[in-house]
């Protein structure tokens, strides 16, 4: 919505500063004449290629308009895919005494009928992204402001028969939505009223409130909103405010959503079948001394989910310090939305405390159940490259250990009853093992003490590994060799 909002906002302020500049001299104005020196300013202004290829001309008289047709805007270094945002017609009716008498005054916008396409190739590349791409967000037209809106007063706009398409590979198949008729005129507080009937997917949408002020929608900063819709049966509403869009900083947000089957929204927005059933979750994210408090409670069909903590930040954060619990009856679904494949379908229930400051996670009574399967976990990891260093204390057991294997890709988990407990540690060239006992099917495992590396006076270790048959230790330990017999290993 906002590449729409930007290029018409300039295409508002370029008019504007074009109709004060020759309203003096013309009364009725071709302006295909100037189309070119149009096109190449607010081509360098947004950063994408725009091309006027209808009709553009001004009309003087008390009130002045400017009509084009079939504005488009592409990415000139893509191939088909291209084309970012199509207009097929746009009217704007300007006070013409305001432009000398400020500040101007806008009667009205009409944009009737347009396209937006927002798409991501399978390499990652966006049509609304340059390639190559050097400038810095405050040297670049397109993250920068339009001409002042603030010296100008807007009457009403009225947007019809707008059609939405995004295409991710990521996704299901392509996200459809229709903005039927939207009707926005001044509000208080500088914000503005806005009206909307719609579609997404197969839904009907409806939304009104406020939102603003305009010359924030445009460059995504200091947006305040109060927002209800419903897109089916489905209820959603958003209040609050948001400093930076881009970052999504200093937010100051209540959300809810709820709905008698999230299968719809899952349908509409082309998401993985991750849940079905009512739904009614809450989130609130406020600013706080480390950055934002977060809090998301609610259910998602049979899903049960609580996190609360705080972020430094919601995009790309560092320090992240969050409690959660979420359980349900499938776990596949969960995983298949995060692209975790032939995941076992069974109950789960994973708890615990997330913290890290952008290096060191610290993991805290950890509590991962799938199934008649647990393992729980205290410590912190500390990744890097290669191996990551770690200190846990673990315990857990089950009918199953591989059901943990799609979760954390080591192959060969042996599909076996299994019970461990200990602490194990690595840091530096230093492995520590205390108490560690382990039983997997037939095999069992023990270990205690401390090896520093080759030659280290610290090295000390009693160890004892036995079980029926080797070779089930193939597949993990990638040794085909090991023969198919009992074993024993035993010593200090």
């Amino acid at each position: 919505m906002r590449v729409l909002l930007k290029t018409v906002a300039w295409i508002i302020g370029t008019v504007t500063i074009l109709v004060a500049a020759v309203f003096l001299y013309l009364r009725n104005a071709d302006l295909n004449a100037y189309e070119g020196l149009i096109e190449a300013f607010l081509s360098d202004a947004i950063g994408l290629q725009v091309d006027f290829d209808g009709r553009f001309e001004l009309r003087f008289a008390r009130t002045t308009t400017v009509s084009a047709e079939n504005i488009r805007l592409f990415n000139a270094s893509l191939g088909d895919n291209s084309q970012v945002l199509q207009i097929q017609s746009f009217d704007i009716a300007i006070d013409t005494w305001s432009l000398v008498n400020r500040p101007v005054v806008i009667e009205s916008v009409s944009i009737g009928g347009a396209d937006v396409t927002l798409s991501r190739d399978a390499r990652g590349r966006a049509n609304w992204e340059t390639a190559g791409q050097t400038k810095t967000p405050a040297e670049d037209g397109w993250e920068g402001e339009p001409p002042n809106l603030n010296a100008v007063v807007f009457r009403r706009a009225e947007l019809d028969s707008i059609e939405f398409t995004l295409e991710d590979p990521n996704r299901a198949g392509p996200v459809r939505a229709t903005v039927q008729i939207l009707t926005i005129i001044p509000g208080s507080d500088g914000l503005l009223e806005v009206d909307l009937d719609g579609i997404v997917g197969d839904y009907p949408v409806r939304a009104e409130g406020s939102v603003g002020p305009l010359a924030g929608l445009v460059s995504g900063t200091d947006i305040h909103a109060d927002l209800r819709a419903t897109m089916g049966l489905m209820q959603l509403s958003v209040s609050g405010m948001v400093a930076a869009v881009r970052d999504l900083e200093d937010l100051s947000l209540e959300v809810s959503a709820e709905g008698p089957e999230v299968g719809h929204f899952i349908d509409a927005f082309a998401l993985p079948p991750f849940a079905e059933g009512a739904f009614a979750v809450n989130g609130r994210v406020t600013p706080n001394a480390v950055g934002n408090a977060v809090v998301v409670e609610g259910n998602i069909g049979s899903i049960q989910l609580s996190i609360d903590g705080t972020v430094d930040a919601l995009l790309a954060p560092e320090e992240v310090s969050l409690n959660y619990a979420i359980s349900g009856p499938e776990s596949a679904y969960i995983a298949g939305l995060f692209g975790v494949e032939d995941a076992t379908r069974a109950a789960f229930n994973v708890s615990g405390g997330f913290a890290t400051d952008g290096e060191r996670i610290e993991l805290t009574d950890v509590d991962i159940a799938l199934g008649r399967s647990r393992l729980e976990a205290d410590g912190w990891l500390q990744p890097g490259d290669g191996m990551p260093e770690f200190d846990m204390q673990i315990q857990g057991n089950g009918p199953n250990l591989a059901v943990f294997d799609p979760f954390i890709d080591i192959d060969g988990i042996p599909a076996a009853p299994y019970e461990i407990s200990g602490r194990f540690m690595r840091e530096g060239d230093a492995w520590l093992f205390e108490n560690l006992a382990a039983s997997i099917g037939d095999i069992n495992i023990g270990a205690n003490g401390r090896v520093d590396g080759p030659g280290s006076p610290e090295n000390r270790i009693s160890l004892n590994i036995a079980g029926p048959d080797l070779s089930a230790l193939r597949q993990i330990s990638g040794i085909e060799e090991l023969p198919a017999s009992p074993f024993e290993v035993t010593g200090e």
